[in-house]
């Protein structure tokens, strides 16, 4: 399903990952500020090695049901670079929902491209995957991250706490969501506002 996805946008290309993007992801989860707000902490060159390969495999399912997680290179239409992902997948703390999560390059923040790339994937996700529901969750201090859910549509609903300690890194984090029949509200909306 997600092997030739290609989903253009105004500036960006969403596509699968290759073993050629290696350099570019590297230099982004080796990163402190962009792993900042992220579960885990800065890969080595062959840990991220290790995750690309990993991605490559998650192209490989028949169905939404038997998807676990799927991320996709965000490139830079004009330079052809790989400046982030963004992915859709089953939540790890709640794995019958799915979640919307994306991260870019910190030399590429502040221009809208996360708000892009996850708006694209989030249509995507309902239209063609046909996902009744999108959630999206963020540690309360990433402010950025919040404001990409909120424009993109997500509505905040809780903080979620009191987590087994197989999950304790999501502990406190922000939970939002949005259904497929808000999306078409909003959407409709947007088409009709343009």
């Amino acid at each position: 399903m997600f092997r030739d996805l290609r989903i253009e946008t105004e500036r960006l290309v969403l596509r699968p990952f290759v073993p050629e993007d290696l350099d570019d992801l590297h230099a982004m989860l080796s990163d402190p500020k962009v792993v900042e707000h992220l579960p885990n902490d800065v890969m080595t060159r062959e840990e991220t090695r290790d995750a690309l390969a990993r991605i490559g495999g998650s192209y490989e399912f028949a169905s939404v049901e038997e998807m676990k997680r799927c991320s996709l290179a965000v490139e830079d239409l004009e330079t052809a670079r790989v400046v982030g992902w963004c992915g859709v997948g089953r939540l790890n703390i709640d794995p019958g929902e799915f979640e919307i999560y994306y991260g870019l390059s910190s030399d590429h923040w502040g221009r809208g491209l996360a708000s892009e790339a996850a708006a694209a994937l989030v249509d995507h996700s309902f239209h063609a995957l046909g996902l009744e529901r999108i959630v999206g969750i963020v540690y309360p201090e990433n402010a950025a991250s919040r404001r990409v859910l909120e424009k993109i549509g997500l509505t905040y609903r809780w903080q979620i706490t009191g987590l087994p300690e197989e999950h304790a890194a999501f502990e406190g984090v922000l939970y939002f969501d949005m259904t497929r029949t808000e999306h078409e509200s909003r959407d409709g909306r947007t088409r009709a506002a343009t």
